[in-house]
């Protein structure tokens, strides 16, 4: 199985309906793009944050930004 499907696959598990922004999070931040995650509060742009920061710990990124 390929590891994006994978890391899919484990974040659906415990966080559902998250998995496939957090493996398009992945691929953008290792292509070096910049990705903004606009929605709700409590709809897992946090969890997104951690999880790309964890599995790539040479990536900036901003945790809150409030207007």
């Amino acid at each position: 199985m390929h590891p994006l499907l994978k890391l899919k696959a484990d974040v659906d598990r415990t966080h559902p309906g998250l998995g496939n922004a957090i493996a398009f999070c992945a691929m953008a931040t290792k292509a070096d793009r910049t990705i903004l995650v606009v929605s709700p509060a409590g709809s897992g742009k946090s969890t997104i944050s951690k999880v790309v920061g964890d599995m790539l710990p040479d990536t900036f990124f901003l945790d809150w930004v409030t207007k």
